[in-house]
């Protein structure tokens, strides 16, 4: 097992000379074989080793003996030891996660700051080939996609904290090729009584599941290897393909991802979940993922969600539907207005007869005569008419179409609509003779019922806005 390991560290590139390695250490058989070959390759290999050892706060008296189990055992090798205490429960009533979550997050918070104090640049844990296909099964069972079946790798960033590695030296190694070199080498080692409880689910998919079918099929860890295998070539290929087609459609600020409405909906289905769970895990702090049913649930939910609606997506992250973007954004994170075309608060611009006037992404027109343009937004008005552009005046109304001529506050009009109160002064709106006849909304105007409207001379121009 010696060489397999060594083997491994070189066909992986998963420690170079000089480097210290932080060896996670619980005191049972896989770490305490992990920190033994290890501190045999070390000489040979020229690394240095830090042991590591966390007591979670769960298992009491029984905890404390496992960590001073390792701390023995460094002694004995001559290998630098340093304890850590934690209160994973307290963790996980606070935040309102599983035991097994808060458990795994103060491990790795207390490894990550070990290794940046003792200039580490690795962490190193003993999962094997059964662990594989625990976290395999696991994954299933939770709804996860290709990226759940990659499995662990033998080397991946520390979750919560990518500026560190963390390394599985002993991922091709079986169970019991572990137990029979403690054996062979007469390594001590602790056997930690909650893996017994099967109500974990990764306790119950060990006991139920994974040691009945290892019994009928020797070679499950093999099987389950070529699973991970292809799945982590089919999403390579994918994640190139997201950085070449997709990526480039994002617009990243400050605590937010804005994509294009139209762009968003070309995309492949594939695409579309994966830019969904992407800006959910790169702008929360934690990294956690959004799980794959939710992100189904989302994309259905977009086709049919109109502007101004906003989806919470746990861990203060939110989707949020403008007239042409998609924004998912942080929820204190300021807001753009890319989807607005807005001009200056009290800006009031006279609109004259054959004149075309140009403000921000504004074109309008005043054209003589009655004219069909081809214009999405054109509208007939009397050549006497008295037309301005500008923004909305306290207490206005606004008579929109579909209303049978009723009226209606532009304010409450705009809240109706969604329109952020931040920007409803910078709204661009046309009035004729002093009375608004089409309020500008993202890329469309919206005009008035104007069936009333009457005129001495009979004749009109025509107004384009565009």
């Amino acid at each position: 097992m010696l060489s397999l390991v060594a083997r491994n560290i070189k066909e992986h590139n998963l420690i170079a000379p000089g480097q210290t390695v932080l060896v996670a250490a619980s005191g049972g058989a896989d770490s305490v074989s992990l920190l033994h070959i290890l501190s045999r390759l070390s000489q040979d290999m020229r690394f240095q080793i830090h042991v590591a050892s966390l007591d979670h706060g769960i298992r009491g008296e029984a905890a404390a003996r496992d960590v001073q189990h390792v701390r023995e055992l460094a002694t004995r090798w001559e290998l630098p030891f340093t304890a850590g205490g934690a209160n994973a429960p307290a963790l996980a009533k606070r935040e309102g996660i599983g035991l097994e979550e808060a458990a795994r997050r103060v491990r790795y918070d207390f490894l990550a700051k070990l290794a940046l104090r003792h200039d580490a640049a690795c962490v190193a844990v003993g999962h094997h080939a059964l662990d594989q296909v625990e976290t395999i099964l696991m994954r299933i069972v939770r709804g996860a996609g290709i990226k759940g079946l990659r499995g662990m790798r033998m080397s991946s960033p520390l979750p919560c904290h990518a500026e560190l590695t963390l390394i599985r030296p002993l991922l091709s190694v079986t169970r019991d090729e572990i137990e029979a070199y403690c054996v062979e080498n007469r390594l001590e080692y602790r056997h930690d009584s909650s893996n017994d409880d099967t109500g974990y689910l990764r306790n119950f998919i060990r006991h139920q599941i994974v040691r009945p079918l290892l019994d009928r099929h020797a070679h499950l860890p093999k099987s389950f290897e070529r699973l991970a295998a292809a799945a982590r070539a089919d999403h390579d290929y994918l994640e190139s393909r997201f950085k070449s087609d997709v990526l480039p459609l994002v617009e990243q600020q400050a605590g937010a991802w804005r994509i294009s409405r139209s762009d968003y909906q070309s995309c492949h289905l594939a695409m579309r979940r994966r830019l969904l769970r992407e800006a959910f895990c790169r702008l929360q702090d934690r990294n956690i993922e959004l799980r794959s049913d939710v992100t189904l649930e989302i994309i259905d939910w977009i086709k049919g969600a109109q502007a101004g609606k906003v989806r919470d997506l746990g861990r203060d992250i939110q989707l949020r539907i403008g007239y042409d973007s998609l924004y998912i954004e942080r929820r204190n994170a300021e807001q753009r207005f890319e989807d607005y075309r807005l001009i200056a608060p009290g800006t009031e611009i006279p609109l004259r007869g054959g004149a075309e006037i140009i403000v921000g992404r504004l074109r309008i027109a005043l054209l003589d005569g009655e004219r069909t343009t081809g214009c999405s937004t054109a509208v007939h008005v009397p050549v006497d008419a008295e037309l301005h552009l500008r923004t909305r005046r306290a207490g206005e109304r606004f008579r929109p179409k579909g209303m049978a001529g009723r009226s209606r506050k532009i304010k409450d009009w705009m809240i109706d609509r969604k329109i952020p109160r931040q920007i409803r002064d910078q709204i661009p709106l046309v009035s004729l003779n002093g009375e608004v006849i089409a309020i500008c909304v993202g890329d469309a105007w919206r005009l008035a019922d104007r069936s009333q409207m009457t005129t001495d001379s009979g004749r009109f121009r025509t107004l384009v806005l565009e």
